[in-house]
């Protein structure tokens, strides 16, 4: 037994000696361990003396038996959570504690179960000093794990980033780094923030592994090189990698709204706002390309909101409800005609503003009709309302050369420098009649008559019933003229009145000629006192040509006697 302690021992001390004064401070500090063999020697030799009493009958048919069957009524072996272990920041002494308590626990185990006399006592000696090697090495392993070492702290603007073991390994990766974005970005760059290597002391398991410093430093870490920046009234706008991809930005803006110009000779083309191009000081991650450049600069910074077109969706609706115009969802969406949506239909709300504007000055020379004008004669013979054209107009022609400024397309600004007639217009002369429809009868009220003759029928009863209006006797042709200037509401036939006519003279006063034989006006068409609206007939219900006169206040039938003048 003495031996085995010895050996114990000096695998112990071995180990220590490979894993410095932890180790060797833990062998002077820790008895247990002697006091574990010593006291496992007296627990066996008990059970033994036991075990002989209670099973001397069964002594042979032990002996006999297989060796697999003694071992296998060993206890289980103990198992160590380790990964539970190294995920509690412990101190290194409560593990050290802990891990001692567990060996101890095991080795007692074994050697209960263990017999150590008899034939087979070596190579149960050999077990258990096997076992006290294992709990050792598991000491050993999470010694060295929580042990502190020299390391180097790699730091970022103060900030520690990560610990390495190797500071030139470090200080090498940086610089593998920097090569390697200034050789995708083709020229030299500087790190924006400030990066030191200092030596410190770590646990072991905090220090990480050379390999794993190239992906934290790229993300922790600012590259910084000369940029070319595209400024508008300023304010810079885009970055681009060379003044050459800033130049093909804005050759291919112009191109954009220069490709569309036909049959022009383009002056000159430029911007409106103040654009600069210079070097700056850029982050590799904030320059663009020259696509999403143009991209930007044509349609401003914020995209358009969009509304889908659903059932019963109108513009009305639509600007109603983004509180905006009908007429600003037009501009904003040229190819909308008319008011007609479909289902699904993308509607912009806001109309894209360029961040640019191209102004082009160009020259075009167009042809162009020339309209022929109207030249009007009264004639005091003919009726007013009535006209004929003596002669009819033809349109011209003429060459012109107009000087033209657009702003993205759209023309501001149209001078003619030149113009060439290529072939007259010819006037239409038209003759339009002048002569009122004058009564002679007088009257104290606003109306005019609307046609002379004697009444055969009063306003009132008449018959049993009651009679609307004035009839007013005349030949069939005669003129019949309007009361008073007004707008007709209504023309053409209504049952019994035949051929009528209806004007609104506004505040509610309305007029109403039946029983015509010709209507001279339209619906909607505005009508001068005393204008030709028609001529006397017999349509309708009547006994004879005349002229059915009615007067309407408020929709009420009034006499028309007190209104006529």
């Amino acid at each position: 037994m003495k031996s085995i302690t010895d050996k114990a021992r000096s695998i112990f001390g071995s180990l220590a000696a490979k894993n410095g004064t932890f180790f060797s401070s833990l062998i002077k500090t820790d008895l247990k361990f002697t006091s574990l063999f010593k006291s496992s020697r007296k627990k066996l030799r008990l059970q033994k003396t036991k075990e002989y009493f209670s099973k001397h009958s069964q002594r042979k048919q032990h002996i006999m038996a297989p060796r697999q069957t003694v071992l296998a009524k060993k206890s289980p072996s103990v198992r160590f959570p380790f990964r539970s272990f190294l995920k509690e920041k412990i101190s290194l002494f409560t593990a050290v504690k802990f891990l001692r308590k567990t060996c101890s626990n095991t080795l007692i185990n074994i050697w209960s179960r263990i017999n150590l006399g008899g034939s087979n006592g070596k190579w149960k000696k050999a077990v258990v000093v096997l076992t006290t090697v294992l709990c050792l090495a598991v000491i050993t392993g999470v010694s060295v794990a929580y042990s502190t070492e020299k390391a180097v702290a790699v730091k970022v603007d103060g900030k520690q980033v990560a610990l390495v073991s190797d500071k030139r390994a470090a200080q090498k990766v940086l610089e593998q780094l920097k090569k390697e974005k200034a050789h995708q970005w083709k020229q030299k760059l500087i790190i924006k923030e400030k990066v030191n290597f200092v030596d410190t002391e770590a646990k072991r398991y905090l220090i990480a592994d050379i390999g794993a410093l190239k992906p934290i430093l790229d993300k922790k870490l600012t590259f910084v090189g000369v940029a070319t920046g595209l400024k508008v009234n300023g304010k810079t706008v885009a970055i681009l990698a060379s003044r050459a991809e800033a130049n093909k930005v804005l050759d291919t803006i112009k191109k954009r709204f220069t490709a569309n110009i036909n049959n022009m000779q383009t002056l000159s083309v430029g911007f409106r706002e103040k654009v600069e191009i210079s070097e700056i000081p850029a982050s590799l991650a904030d320059v663009v390309t020259v696509d999403q450049a143009v991209e930007k600069l044509m349609h401003g910074k914020e995209k358009a909101r969009v509304h889908i077109v659903q059932s019963g969706d109108s513009l009305w609706t639509i600007a109603r409800k983004y509180d905006t115009h009908v007429a600003d969802l037009k501009a904003a969406n040229p190819e909308i005609k008319g008011e007609r949506l479909d289902l699904g239909q993308e509607i912009k709300l806001v109309k894209e503003e360029p961040l640019l504007t191209v102004v082009v000055e160009a020259k075009a020379t167009v042809k162009e009709t020339i309209p022929y004008n109207v030249k009007v004669i009264a004639d005091k013979s003919m009726w007013k309302g009535r006209q004929k054209i003596n002669q009819k107009g033809e349109n011209g022609s003429r060459e012109v050369t107009y000087k033209l400024v657009l702003a993205n397309g759209t023309v501001e600004n149209r001078t003619v420098l030149n113009q060439k007639v290529i072939k007259p217009a010819k006037d239409q002369i038209v003759v339009r009649g002048a002569r009122l429809v004058v009564a002679s009868r007088g009257g104290s009220g606003r109306l005019a008559w609307p046609t002379g003759g004697r009444i055969t029928s009063p306003f009132g009863s008449r018959w049993g019933s009651m009679h609307t209006g004035l009839d007013i006797d005349g030949y069939t042709g005669q003129p019949v003229g309007a009361a008073e200037d007004g707008r007709v509401v209504s023309t053409g036939w209504d049952g019994a009145y035949g051929k009528q006519v209806t004007i609104d003279h506004g505040n509610g006063l309305r007029t109403k000629y039946a029983h015509l034989s010709k209507i001279e006006v339209s619906p909607g068409e505005y009508v001068s006192r005393g204008q030709l609206i028609g001529e006397v007939g017999s349509t309708g219900r009547s006994t004879g040509s005349h002229l059915h006169f009615e007067v309407m206040v408020g929709g009420s039938f009034r006499n028309p006697l007190p209104y006529l003048k």
